[in-house]
């Protein structure tokens, strides 16, 4: 709805003829100014607005305006009789057919919405339309009120009079002219914002309808998935249904199969029963032949072994007749069955004080430059003395100077023997030595090397678990309580040597 400025006449006042217009000076005052004219004559109190042809011309522009209002309230109804009244086209046919709601059609995208909003806009206007209606029935009110007091006024300056109507006249124009432009502008403003705002609704329209398509597209495929799963669980149902069917019939022939099998097993039991009667008798006599036999078996057992220490020779695991050494400085020697007996190797070894220091033993001299080298990682105070043995025979056995840490090694072996059991293994070499050295107070280390098993151990691991005569051997049994069994392959894993540090610190 386009503005207008709204003209509001003075009120005037005809008590005693004191009153004046507040836009002219009172000439009542000492200090207003007189109004003059080319004859000199003195312009009264009286404000032009006393003038009848100022208040017609004044009723006149506000006739105006109201027909203005009028006109554009009638524009505007037209307008949305128009929309109200459109008509759509059938498809393929000139015929037409009018609409429930076509606002949407009419306007490409003018929603009903929108048209409810102008209804407002439009009872809004009215109810301006209203107050102006009442705001000149109110002007015309007073203007009558003036008419009635205009006959005190009968004088009015002509020429005053005559130079304002030329003003107004004048200003009258370019106010109906700007007035003219501003609703024009107006006009074209409102289309504008109501073109701009159709057209950005209409596209938030098409992006939410690409974006359900593509919803509805996606949905679809995945209810094509969930299709396929169906069909295929189906299959698996039925396969599933074939299979258990076959495994029933089979499970009715084994039954039947059982059956048949138990009526054998009772028609074997009763020819059983009477060969058991028969076989009673039968072992009744040879469990007591067989309990002599083991009571004789027992007596001749413990007789050998009470006479074994006394008859039997000490059992080498090398050849007879073989050549063996203890370092270059000792004489070779021909070494043919026991030469030292178990008890005088103990008497001579515990005559010797174990010494401060370290023992490496090996048993054979081709492997004796390998156990030094795997003990080149275990750092060691370079004044502790460290000295090797190489032990493959009783002589070399009793020429060892015990220390108090005493380190074995043990070579691979196709059966994994350790240390021997002389129950079931032939010789007792390794054995005898770890247990005499025990005897003596050494703190004894036995490391099996070469065994691929023990390549990688976890990190609280010091040997090859699969190794089951540690666990055996009542010897290894004790060593591996106190963490003194190992098991490696080319060299010693940081564990073991951290675990060998230790325990040369203490020294």
């Amino acid at each position: 709805m386009s503005q207008r400025k709204q003209f509001v006449q003075p009120e005037l006042s005809d008590d005693d003829g004191s009153s004046y217009d507040p836009g002219y000076p009172n000439p009542s005052s000492s200090k207003s100014k007189s109004w003059t004219i080319s004859t000199q004559t003195p312009i009264t109190s009286l404000g032009f607005w006393n003038d009848q042809k100022i208040s017609i011309l004044t009723v006149v522009f506000i006739l105006c305006q109201i027909l203005t209002v009028v006109y554009l309230k009638s524009s505007l109804e037209n307008n949305i009789t128009n929309l109200k009244s459109c008509q759509k086209r059938i498809a393929n046919s000139d015929e037409f057919v009018s609409c429930s709601d076509c606002m949407c059609i009419a306007t490409d995208g003018f929603s009903s919405k929108e048209y409810v909003d102008i209804v407002k806009k439009q009872k809004t206007g009215e109810e301006n339309y209203e107050k102006l209606e009442k705001e000149l029935s109110e002007y015309k009110e007073k203007v009558t009120e003036l008419e009635g007091k205009l006959p005190k006024y009968e004088n009015p300056n002509k020429d005053f009079t005559k130079l304002f109507d030329d003003n107004w006249n004048m200003r009258k124009d370019t106010l109906i002219k700007e007035i003219d432009e501003k609703e024009t502008s107006w006009q074209k403003s409102l289309m504008h914002k109501v073109e701009e705002e159709v057209q950005s609704k209409s596209q938030k329209i098409q992006s939410l309808l690409n974006q359900q398509s593509g919803d509805i597209t996606k949905t679809k495929d995945e209810i094509k998935i969930v299709d396929e799963l169906v069909t295929k669980l189906e299959d698996e149902v039925k396969q599933n249904k074939n299979q258990s069917k076959t495994l029933m019939d089979e499970y009715q022939s084994l039954e039947k199969k059982q059956s048949k099998t138990e009526k054998k097993l009772e028609s074997v039991e009763k020819e059983l029963q009477g060969i058991g009667g028969h076989l009673d008798h039968v072992s009744s006599e040879i469990s007591e032949i067989i309990l002599y036999i083991i009571v004789f078996l027992l007596v001749v057992v413990i007789a050998i072994i009470l006479a074994a220490p006394k008859f039997m020779p000490y059992r080498q695991p090398q050849p007879a007749e073989r050549t063996v050494s203890l370092g270059e400085s000792h004489p070779k020697q021909r070494v043919g069955g026991q030469e030292m007996s178990q008890a005088a190797i103990y008497a001579t070894l515990s005559s010797k004080k174990c010494k401060r220091g370290i023992s490496v033993i090996s048993f054979h001299s081709a492997t004796q430059k390998f156990h030094q080298n795997l003990l080149k990682m275990v750092s060691r105070p370079q004044a502790l003395p460290m000295q090797s043995y190489l032990i493959e025979n009783q002589v070399n056995l009793s020429e060892v100077i015990p220390h108090l840490v005493t380190i074995i090694f043990v070579d691979f072996n196709e059966r994994n023997i350790i240390l021997e059991n002389p129950e079931i293994e032939v010789g007792d070499h390794r054995r005898f030595t770890t247990e005499i050295f025990l005897e003596l107070g050494c703190d004894v280390f036995v490391i099996y090397c070469k065994d691929r098993g023990s390549q990688t151990l976890p990190p609280n691991q010091l040997y090859n678990t699969k190794l089951h005569s540690i666990n055996q051997h009542a010897t290894l049994v004790k060593l591996k309580k106190k963490n003194r069994v190992f098991s490696v392959y080319e060299s010693l894993h940081p564990q073991q040597a951290e675990l060998l540090e230790d325990r040369i610190k203490q020294l």
